[in-house]
């Protein structure tokens, strides 16, 4: 440990994607014990499906990594946008699934009276509306059929999942639908390890946080880890804008699949017009802004980086294992 400072060390478990905070002792403990752990067999073939997690933004993509073509190939590459169907049990009144819509009575009106309006269709009451409920029964009949249905259908043999945070740009109050997502996040590492010990899948679950994900890809690497202070939605714009530059041209650090994943890709070369903070919504509201919220990149964005540097640490990882530190500092 005496032969390395603490930049150095730093920089080791920078580009090995853990943790950069701590004293020499504790940085050389975490190395090491990394290092120590069984690696990943890059000598196989891999299929690493990489989740940015959300509800209404979630988005994820799966990179095949073979040990004879060195770049990964981007296999999926999509948005979803999951609805919370409830599980309707006995516990669970009709009235609070279902919206007040077609019995009068609920509308304070009186069931006997009939007015000449009623034979309009436009006036005619509507098919009642199943609304959405984040209950953990129902949130967890949507992962589980998220899970078997779409996501593994590729047989995955690595998952990295976004770690979810209770609070957002340091804010003093832990908002609802930050619970909803912490809960989904929680629940697909239950169903996931349940699926594991039962033998129906055989991959294995990293967790990474997307705070080490950014710097990785917009530093240079021999700055260390920390961004300088800038908006949230710059970060954004700088990765989104990274993923561009890397398809406009012609990169070598990762290869496109056919069909969803060349749609994807081609928003990307669209660039969209500048626009005022106004019709981004970070204004008043504006009632022209009606771009749908699929048109943003960023939560795409985010699952491609994670899966590729996730890819870049493990390499790294195998590297200082077999050849020592020093490769690591000296790529």
């Amino acid at each position: 440990m005496n032969s390395y400072n603490l930049t150095q060390l730093r920089l080791i478990a920078f580009r090995c994607g853990l943790a950069t905070s701590g004293t020499k002792p504790i940085l050389y403990s975490r190395i090491l014990h990394e290092l120590t752990r069984t690696p990943t067999d890059l000598s196989e073939p891999k299929r690493i499906l990489s989740i940015d997690m959300g509800i209404r933004n979630m988005a994820y993509c799966t990179l095949h990594l073979d040990p004879h073509h060195p770049t990964p190939l981007v296999h999926a590459w999509k948005n979803l946008a999951m609805s919370m169907t409830p599980v309707i049990s006995p516990s669970i009144p009709r009235s609070i699934l279902l919206e007040d819509q077609t019995h009068p009575e609920k509308r304070g009106e009186d069931p006997e009276e009939k007015d000449d309006d009623d034979d309009d269709p436009l006036l005619q009451p509507q098919i009642p509306q199943v609304k959405e409920v984040f209950d953990p029964a129902s949130m967890s009949k949507t992962a589980y059929t998220l899970l078997r249905n779409s996501l593994l259908t590729n047989e995955p043999t690595h998952i990295i999942i976004e770690r979810q945070r209770f609070r957002s740009n340091g804010a003093k109050h832990i908002f609802e639908w930050t619970l909803r997502v912490n809960m989904l996040e929680a629940i697909l590492h239950a169903v996931l390890y349940t699926l594991q010990a039962e033998g129906v899948w055989k991959g294995s679950i990293s967790v990474v946080s997307p705070s080490r994900v950014g710097p990785f890809w917009l530093l240079d690497h021999s700055q260390g880890s920390k961004l300088p202070d800038s908006p949230r939605s710059k970060f954004k714009e700088k990765k989104v804008e990274l993923v561009r530059n890397w398809l406009e041209n012609g990169t070598t650090i990762m290869d496109l699949g056919k069909g969803d994943v060349e749609d994807v890709a081609k928003r990307y070369l669209v660039k969209p017009p500048r626009r005022s903070r106004k019709s981004l919504g970070m204004g008043k509201k504006s009632g022209n802004n009606t771009t749908p919220r699929k048109t943003k990149l960023d939560d795409l964005t985010d699952c491609l980086l994670q899966g590729l540097a996730w890819i870049e640490w493990e390499k790294n990882k195998s590297i200082a294992s077999r050849c020592g530190l020093d490769a690591i500092l000296n790529p």
